[in-house]
């Protein structure tokens, strides 16, 4: 019987500490606009760490599982591993070491690279919180306000690409992008005489 209320109270002491644990991790670290402010920065001092650390979980493991074939087959043909070697600035054998995950990370970042000159035009508008989730809305120079899901992880707003592209489609903000891909379908085939 002693030994069942040791276990018992012991249960209890690891439900309570792995409640509050869970608890903390709920509790914000920064808000919405100030995980934005450093993504900016980031990306304007071409910190790839930062970046990346930016994006939810959920977002890594979506990039790495999309590009993953990808760089399965880049790494099987020598002359896609020197374009990409060269692209990446990097050494085949350097290019060669490197993790499905490390490759894919090491893309976006050079990716987002392009992305710093024009970053200071993207200006915050607000977000909308609800539990651990911000719909987040920003706006680029002369363009369209942008709408981008935020996830809580951890204590800091991380991007979720995934409940952002599921927004930008529930919200119709893509179908100027598959309205242009049906033209380009159409003209396709006129010019193939179909």
């Amino acid at each position: 019987m002693r030994l069942l209320t040791s276990f018992a109270c012991g249960l209890a002491v690891l439900a309570f500490s792995l409640s509050a644990r869970a608890e903390d991790d709920a509790k914000a670290k920064e808000t919405p606009e100030e995980a934005f402010a450093s993504f900016k920065a980031a990306v304007k001092k071409k910190d790839g760490d930062a970046v990346w650390a930016f994006f939810s979980k959920k977002t890594h493991k979506k990039i790495a599982e999309q590009m993953g074939p990808m760089m399965q087959m880049i790494k099987g043909n020598p002359e896609a591993m020197a374009e990409m070697a060269k692209e990446m600035e990097v050494t085949e054998e350097e290019l060669e070491k490197m993790s499905d995950e490390e490759l894919t990370k090491a893309m976006v970042l050079k990716g987002m690279e392009k992305e710093s000159e024009g970053i200071d035009d993207v200006k915050w508008i607000g977000a909308k919180i609800d539990g651990n989730t911000a719909i987040c809305e920003t706006q680029e120079k002369d363009k369209d306000v942008e709408q981008v899901v935020l996830v809580l992880e951890g204590g800091r707003w991380k991007l979720d690409l995934e409940a952002t592209e599921k927004l930008k489609k529930e919200s119709g903000d893509d179908e100027e992008e598959e309205g242009m891909e049906e033209d380009e379908e159409e003209d396709e085939e006129e010019g193939s005489g179909k």
